[in-house]
């Protein structure tokens, strides 16, 4: 397979515990990762990711199945719970403590991206069994013997598989949560869907965005590129094929199928297209919390025909017969090829 792209359930980067695995993509699989990395998170249900948080890295979890509680822990602790279902993003500040536990009776799945392309784990089983009893005892007020449990670990819990979790219906939103796909389309048309989850309608969000794109068969992501950000793709659903135009005439056109991730570098050229006549579905993030886009059709159609002409070598006719796009079409249905 092209460094761009990469099937998530081969890689080797696996924690597996009874109640759950999380699958990691980072640069040490994908070497071509720059600024942004991603897992798969799968709870079963009473299982629960324990507290943890990541020194070098933001979190930008989308829900892709059941329903779970993410409790945040702010500096100054003040707790923020929310529920997430399906469709929804939930984001984590670096360095803020959190969990997530499932609700009971479903479990949950998630797709989990990184602001950065090694991202750090430090879990509170792990770091609270390296501080001395006294000094925990100190902390809490009470006598050395309330912590003589606390003791180093081989590994830390990272899944717990007899958590209690309470049901997360019973849990309030916060402001880390977006419930991005009761959102309204930005983009609608017979080509499909673009939903954009950035910090215009998203306010907290720093270093991450996430775009959620349905397209439907046949349909097209107009050849485009993003000046301010790096993509990072995984395929929900569906078949697609990906062109990349690298700096210096480096063409790759890879397959997706659903479980890949594909890699495209900050302002390069690119486009997607679905390969059959059924729908796809992929989250699309970004390695900036506000991604700009360039499409082909509005900086084609700021150029002089004649200009145009010269440089393709072609009759000042032809450039001139194609429709003036103010605008970017961003999606497209398919045309014969």
């Amino acid at each position: 397979m092209s460094e761009h792209a990469y099937t998530v359930a081969s890689s080797p980067a696996r924690v597996e515990r009874d109640g759950g695995t999380r699958i990691d993509v980072t640069a040490e699989q994908m070497p071509i990762l720059e600024g942004i990395a991603l897992a798969t998170l799968e709870l079963e249900p009473g299982a629960a990711r324990e507290p943890h948080w990541h020194p070098n890295a933001a979190e930008l979890s989308y829900c892709l199945e059941g329903q779970a509680t993410i409790t945040i822990v702010e500096p100054g602790g003040r707790r923020v719970p929310m529920r997430v279902e399906p469709g929804d993003l939930a984001f984590v500040p670096p360095g803020f403590v959190h969990d997530i536990e499932p609700s009971p009776a479903a479990g949950a799945r998630f797709l989990v991206c990184f602001s950065d392309e090694r991202p750090e784990d430090l879990s509170l089983t792990a770091s609270l069994a390296e501080m001395p009893a006294h000094v925990l005892a100190a902390t809490f007020g009470v006598e050395t013997e309330a912590f003589e449990w606390v003791k180093p670990v081989e590994r830390d819990a990272f899944i717990v598989g007899d958590a209690s979790a309470s049901e997360a219906s019973a849990t309030p939103a916060g402001p880390y949560r977006l419930e991005l796909e009761r959102m309204e389309p930005d983009v609608a048309n017979d080509g499909g869907s673009l939903i954009f989850g950035r910090r215009d309608g998203f306010p907290v969000l720093d270093g991450l965005a996430m775009y959620s794109l349905r397209m439907r068969g046949r349909g097209v992501r107009e050849p485009h590129w993003h000046p301010n950000a790096a993509e990072l793709n995984y395929l929900i659903e569906g078949s697609v094929r990906l062109t990349i135009v690298s700096p210096g005439g480096e063409v790759e056109t890879v397959d997706l199928a659903a479980g890949d991730i594909s890699f495209i570098p900050r302002a390069y050229f690119h486009h997607i297209e679905v390969t059959d006549d059924a729908d796809a579905r992929m989250a699309v993030f970004f390695d900036h919390e506000m991604p700009s886009d360039n499409g082909i059709a509005a900086a084609l159609s700021a150029y002089p025909d004649s200009l145009l002409a010269a440089a393709f070598g072609q009759p000042e006719s032809r450039l001139a017969a194609l429709p003036d796009m103010a605008e970017d079409v961003l999606l497209a249905p398919g045309a014969s090829e």
